[in-house]
């Protein structure tokens, strides 16, 4: 699903500003303080009645500014969905977060990123999460992010069932208050102020 226009158009956070917003199956954005919150309605991998294998990708490549007065100095990624597994059906979750020159790989709790289902009849119905976070070394006014995600779904066998979906995800930004950088104009002013105080010091009896 693509965005359309209106999703691309700018999205104004607290302190920063989400531009250039190319989401696919995560689906449309919305914005939160300082943060995009995704709720994918389809963005999923299903293999049934096997052997096969089924996958799904998806990539989310966004421009972030700050606004005058702040820099950017990370972002955080919080995601998580669900899945459904019948036999020996098989799921996998993997990612990637760029931040600029930075990439680093999802996280997973000790549950990790792979469910194998009991075998037999049984359903089981395993959550999973995941997380990344890059700080950046300097704090900057312009970062540039993707977010990358795939979904696995295998079926052994005629009698199992994969299926693995992204629920939610919510990518967080950090920043600090900067001050200001003088105007051209102010700068000229104190610099004729000194200038005029040095004459009158040096013209004094």
């Amino acid at each position: 699903m693509l965005l359309s226009s209106a999703a691309r158009a700018a999205l104004m956070g607290d302190t920063v500003i989400f531009d250039n917003i190319s989401a696919g199956p995560w689906g449309v954005p919305t914005v939160a303080g300082d943060g995009l919150s995704f709720t994918p309605t389809d963005f999923r991998a299903t293999q049934a009645g096997g052997p096969g294998i089924d996958f799904a990708s998806g990539i989310v490549e966004l421009d972030i500014w700050a606004m005058p007065g702040y820099q950017i100095t990370g972002v955080r990624l919080d995601e998580e969905g669900d899945s459904l597994l019948l036999g020996d059906g098989r799921t996998v979750v993997d990612g990637t977060v760029t931040a600029g020159s930075t990439a680093t790989p999802l996280a997973f709790p000790v549950t990790g990123n792979e469910f194998v289902g009991s075998g037999g009849f049984g359903f089981d119905n395993p959550a999973w999460a995941a997380e990344a976070a890059i700080g950046l070394a300097s704090p900057v006014g312009h970062l540039h992010v993707s977010l990358e995600n795939e979904l696995v779904a295998v079926a052994p066998e005629v009698l199992d069932l994969a299926d693995v979906n992204k629920a939610l995800a919510m990518l967080r930004v950090s920043t600090i208050a900067v001050p200001e950088p003088l105007s051209a104009g102010l700068v000229a002013s104190v610099a004729v102020l000194l200038l005029w105080l040095r004459r009158q010091v040096a013209t004094r009896p």
